[in-house]
C-alpha cells in the first residue's frame, strides 16, 4: 500500500457520499479525519500484513450508511480501486 492513500466515504441512504477520513499508506503519518466526524472514528495501519481499519464510536441512528474504501495514488484525486462497501445500520434503543 506504500506511496498511496487509503480514504474511507460513507454514503446515507438517499444522500450522496461523504469523505470521512484517509490515511497515507506506509507514511507513519497520522491519519486525516473530517472535521464531522473527528473524534468519532479511529483509522489505523498495520502495514506488515498489508491491512486498514475503520473502527466507528459511539454510533448514532444517522451513521447508517453504506462504508467504503476506496484507494488513490498520492497527490492524486481520482480513486484507482474501491471496496464493496460494507452496510452499517444503527436502529435507536432502550436501556
Amino acid at each position: 500500500m506504500t506511496e498511496r492513500n487509503m480514504h474511507w466515504l460513507r454514503q446515507p441512504p438517499g444522500k450522496g457520499l461523504e469523505w470521512i477520513g484517509r490515511v497515507n499508506s506506509g507514511s507513519g503519518k497520522q491519519p486525516d479525519y473530517a472535521e464531522s466526524i473527528k473524534g468519532q472514528i479511529v483509522l489505523t495501519e498495520d502495514v506488515p500484513s498489508n491491512t486498514q481499519h475503520l473502527e466507528v464510536e459511539s454510533l448514532k441512528v444517522q451513521d447508517t450508511a453504506v462504508y467504503y474504501c476506496a484507494c488513490a495514488w498520492q497527490g492524486e484525486d481520482a480513486f484507482e480501486y474501491w471496496g464493496k462497501g460494507t452496510q452499517v445500520t444503527v436502529t435507536s434503543g432502550k436501556n
